[in-house]
């Protein structure tokens, strides 16, 4: 734009953050530049986050996992978790129920997260903490034989030592324990349901993340 002998020329970003705002002009001879920001700073739960001017209701979401998280408010994507763990939902709905979410989609397998959606019911202007669990999974496949070296029978029942979860033994003598922390005492059980026999697993000595362990002799018990 030219005025009296003068250029001026600026520029503007509304991002998350905040709003940026550029401007130059050159009057007389004279140039000048000029940088404005307007923007808020949110704290919450220990976080701080640059944001836009907060004149709404807001919440902050806290994984306890690195991976970039989708997450959803009211059903429609506002964000993603940083390396950090925390997200940033910029506008809730005041006294109405909002629903806060998660998509796992990005995880690894060995990662479980809480997918429980959330529910949240602010004061105009305020802000929420919205925290989710995670966990890691800890599984494996275990090869069984009797004590002559042969597969156990398909169908024969396993348990985890501390656990009522029973795994059925598949071909070849493999059974797959969806969660298994070591050390590990590994139960196979009779037709009657009594312990045939047990044996303890001290470590995974493998670092896959779901690793084949074995064989395991199942030793009659004695009476």
């Amino acid at each position: 734009m030219f005025d009296h002998g003068g250029e001026d020329i600026g520029a503007a970003y509304l991002g998350t953050r905040g709003e940026f705002m550029l401007n130059a002009n050159r009057v007389n001879g004279q140039a000048n530049l000029q940088l404005a920001a307007r923007g808020g700073i949110a704290l919450l739960g220990g976080h701080a986050r640059a944001t836009r001017r907060l004149d709404r209701s807001f919440a902050m979401v806290e994984v306890p996992v690195s991976q970039a998280i989708d997450i959803y408010a009211n059903h429609v994507k506002v964000g993603q978790t940083g390396t950090d763990g925390v997200g940033f939902i910029p506008r809730l709905i005041p006294y109405e129920v909002n629903t806060v979410s998660l998509d796992d989609a990005g995880l690894p397998l060995s990662i479980s997260l809480d997918m429980a959606q959330k529910s949240l019911d602010p004061d105009p202007r305020s802000g929420s903490l919205v925290k989710f669990s995670a966990r890691k999974n800890q599984s494996a496949t275990l090869i069984l034989t009797d004590e002559f070296g042969k597969p156990l029978a398909i169908g024969t029942r396993v348990r985890v030592d501390g656990s009522i979860a029973e795994q059925e033994v598949a071909l070849r003598g493999l059974v797959f324990i969806p969660e298994i922390d070591y050390p590990a005492t590994v139960v196979v059980l009779d037709g009657d349901a009594h312990p045939r026999c047990r044996f303890t697993i001290p470590a995974t000595p493998q670092a896959e993340l779901f690793p084949v362990l074995g064989p395991f002799a199942c030793t009659q018990e004695d009476e």
